[in-house]
């Protein structure tokens, strides 16, 4: 277990070394990419209950939390793409792409931690 949490963290953190040219922005995807799927984990629930949906955790997981993902971890890319100095135009790519390191960071500890519980 503690070897597939260090792979699962280490791993990625070492790809982000690589992109830091423009740190701030890389790192605040990062973040809100962890935190993207920490709003999905809250929303999911709630949305699967709101909208009827039956057919246990199986159907959330694939009508629920997949578009709501894909809408949420874009975010910092449409605010910087609105927002930010147009220096910025060719990164946004890598700004995408720490939104989703960030992501799946925390998603595979979420799935690291329910498999060694249960």
């Amino acid at each position: 277990m503690v070897e597939a949490v260090f792979i699962g963290t280490f791993v990625p953190m070492i790809l982000m070394l690589g992109l830091l040219r423009h740190s701030r922005a890389v790192i605040g995807s990062f973040c809100w990419g962890m935190a993207a799927f920490f709003l999905v984990y809250l929303l999911s629930g709630p949305l699967y209950r709101l909208l009827g949906i039956t057919g246990g955790l199986d159907t959330t997981a694939v009508f629920i939390g997949p578009p709501l993902e894909e809408l949420l971890k874009p975010f910092p890319v449409f605010v910087m793409a609105m927002f930010g100095p147009r220096s910025f135009v060719p990164f946004f790519y890598i700004l995408g792409l720490a939104c989703g390191i960030g992501f799946a960071v925390e998603e595979n500890l979420i799935y690291l931690i329910q498999f060694d519980s249960g």
